[in-house]
């Protein structure tokens, strides 16, 4: 399950990279991710990876293109589950995959297929 998340954030470094036309250190990311998901487990906590569609949704839609921006998103996905959990406990798991699907298409859409040859 790890390494499935590891190959997950080297391929989010790889499509961000592409988009913003901006080298990234994949071997930081890997160690970064790996010391992240060590800490997380011994405070009893579950391991995570990069997110695909939040960080496409990042860098096309807001138009994310530093570390800050990484940070405000993740900030603000905290301020939002502390502040208002139970209200976005009520989303409707059919309604956060239809968002999903339409982040998948729109990442396929032009990065994926591209290379793709």
């Amino acid at each position: 399950m790890a390494l499935v998340g590891l190959l997950e954030s080297l391929m989010t470094a790889k499509l961000v990279d592409d988009i913003t036309e901006t080298p990234s250190n994949k071997t930081r990311e890997a160690c970064g991710q790996g010391m992240a998901n060590i800490l997380t487990g011994i405070f009893g906590g579950m391991g995570g990876c990069a997110v695909v569609g939040q960080t496409m949704m990042n860098v096309k839609v807001a138009g994310g293109r530093t570390r800050l921006s990484t940070l405000s998103t993740g900030a603000f996905l905290l301020i939002l589950i502390v502040s208002f959990g139970e209200s976005v406990g009520r989303i409707p798991v059919a309604a956060l995959a239809a968002v999903m699907i339409v982040v998948s298409a729109a990442t396929f859409a032009g990065t994926v297929w591209r290379h793709a040859r």
